[in-house]
C-alpha cells in the first residue's frame, strides 16, 4: 500500500522536476554570461574565419536603428532595423540557438541589403 502511494506521488514529482530543469535550460540564460560577438572565431584565423569576421564587421558598420517591443510578460525585446527605403520589402531574420543576430545573420543580412531590402535582425529572448 505504501509503495503504491509512494509511486503515485514520487513519479509525477520526478517528472515535474525534470520538466522544470529542461524548461530552464531551454528558455533561460545566465545574465552574467554574455554571448560574445566573435565567439569561436578567436585564435588562429583561417580563410573561412577571416571571411566571417569581415561579414560581421560590415554588418556592425552599417547604419541601423535599435527597435524594441514589450513582451506580454514585460520583457523588452531588441532588434536592429536597417531601413534603406520605406517602400522596399522587409526581410526579417532570426539567429540560431544561443547566439546573436549580427553574428549569425551577417551573410544573409548583407545579401538582403544588397538586394535593396529593408532588414530587421531580431535578437530573441535571452540572447544578444
Amino acid at each position: 500500500m505504501y509503495i503504491f502511494i509512494g509511486c503515485a506521488v514520487g513519479i509525477p514529482a520526478l517528472i515535474l522536476l525534470i520538466s522544470y530543469v529542461i524548461f530552464r535550460m531551454a528558455f533561460y540564460s545566465d545574465k552574467d554570461k554574455h554571448i560574445k560577438l566573435y565567439d569561436k572565431l578567436e585564435g588562429e584565423l583561417d580563410e573561412s574565419k577571416k571571411f566571417r569576421l569581415s561579414l560581421i564587421n560590415k554588418m556592425i558598420s552599417e547604419p541601423y536603428e535599435d527597435v524594441y517591443i514589450l513582451s506580454r510578460d514585460g520583457l523588452k525585446l531588441h532588434g536592429r532595423l536597417y531601413e534603406r527605403d520605406k517602400s522596399a520589402p522587409l526581410s526579417i531574420q532570426f539567429h540560431g540557438y544561443k547566439s546573436i543576430s549580427v553574428r549569425d545573420m551577417a551573410g544573409g543580412g548583407k545579401e538582403a541589403l544588397m538586394l535593396g531590402h529593408n532588414l530587421l535582425l531580431v535578437d530573441m529572448r535571452a540572447h544578444g
